[in-house]
């Protein structure tokens, strides 16, 4: 997802769960826009809008990254899982999308 892509489903979010996200700074939401971008790096946007229209429909607390990865990288590659294979130096898990049984 662009830069603006990704501000645009945050401030959709915020807009949401305005009582979750009211006190966050600007620079909070660098941070998150920033963090955000880089874990949908590989999806495209329509599918993680559409998996974050799902859950505000739906969920009456905001998400976590994961609550939104997992239906939007589905639909973006088909049903399939994640499988952890290790982390890198930042904590972050490292892996690949197991997809009717081949690797994408």
């Amino acid at each position: 997802m662009t830069h603006g892509e990704t501000k645009s489903i945050l401030s959709m979010l915020r807009t949401a769960y305005t009582r979750f996200y009211q006190d966050i700074d600007e620079q909070g939401v660098g941070n998150a826009i920033n963090l955000w971008q880089r874990m949908f790096a590989d999806i495209d946007h329509k599918h993680v809008l559409h998996a974050v229209e799902q859950h505000i429909r739906l969920k009456e607390f905001p998400p976590v990254i994961a609550d939104i990865y997992v239906p939007a990288k589905e639909r973006h590659d088909g049903p399939g899982r994640f499988i952890q294979t290790g982390t890198d130096d930042a904590g972050m898990a490292t892996g690949y999308w197991e997809n009717r049984g081949e690797k994408s």
